[in-house]
């Protein structure tokens, strides 16, 4: 669980640092290559570029999409609420065997829903919690949340308006204490000189677990 609480913060301090430079189509978003492999049609795969997105529950996918996997099962409807709160009706289907970068294979259900392309012409595909839980793509082989999870919180937490205003230039990241699955995390963001700070918390620790600091540009 994460909690958010947006604060004035002052500059970071010590810890392991990383580096993210972005390009401008990117925003500090993090994509991966995502295999689809129908299960009774061995021969139809698919094999994509997908934005993480740990706010969503399903991969989604565009219905455009659904005939290059073949005749997969229906499952049922659900209403998706998209990023401008709008509310439209998905299909589930599956299940498809689905490889998340060079994690283990799983099987998972897939969300197809009426997408529009983006500026570029390209659709833009989500894979959700429940499947980077599946693959263990959330947790690294230490056992600890990887750091990639990290990027996205700092990232989750800046306000929404400013990634469609503005572009990330830069993104700072400095690990400072592990977080374990299960842990729960509290997120703080504020802006100063012309920066937005991060600093998450462990509750169930008691210590800073990391900070970060992004710099934008228009």
């Amino acid at each position: 669980m994460v909690v958010r609480d947006r604060r004035n913060q002052s500059a970071l301090s010590g810890g392991e640092v990383i580096f993210a430079q972005a390009k401008a189509s990117q925003m500090g978003r993090i994509v991966t290559q995502v295999r689809l492999t129908s299960f009774t049609e061995p021969g139809r795969t698919l094999v994509i570029s997908a934005l993480v997105d740990t706010g969503s529950a399903y991969i989604t996918l565009p219905n455009a999409w659904r005939e290059s996997l073949g005749a997969i099962e229906h499952l049922g409807e659900v209403e998706v609420e998209r990023a401008d709160q709008s509310v439209t009706k998905g299909s589930v289907c599956g299940p498809v065997r689905v490889r998340i970068g060079e994690f283990r294979p799983i099987a998972a259900e897939v969300l197809f829903v009426d997408m529009k392309p983006n500026d570029d012409g390209e659709y833009e595909p989500l894979v959700g919690y429940i499947a980077l839980e599946q693959a263990g793509a959330a947790v690294d082989m230490l056992g600890h949340v990887n750091n990639a999870r990290y990027v996205e919180w700092a990232c989750d937490s800046l306000p929404f308006d400013l990634h469609r205003t503005a572009r990330l230039r830069e993104l700072q990241v400095n690990f400072l204490n592990e977080v374990r699955p299960g842990e729960r995390i509290s997120l703080r963001a504020g802006e100063q000189e012309e920066a937005w700070y991060v600093y998450g918390q462990n509750l169930d620790r008691g210590l800073r677990a990391f900070e970060a600091v992004a710099a934008f540009e228009p």
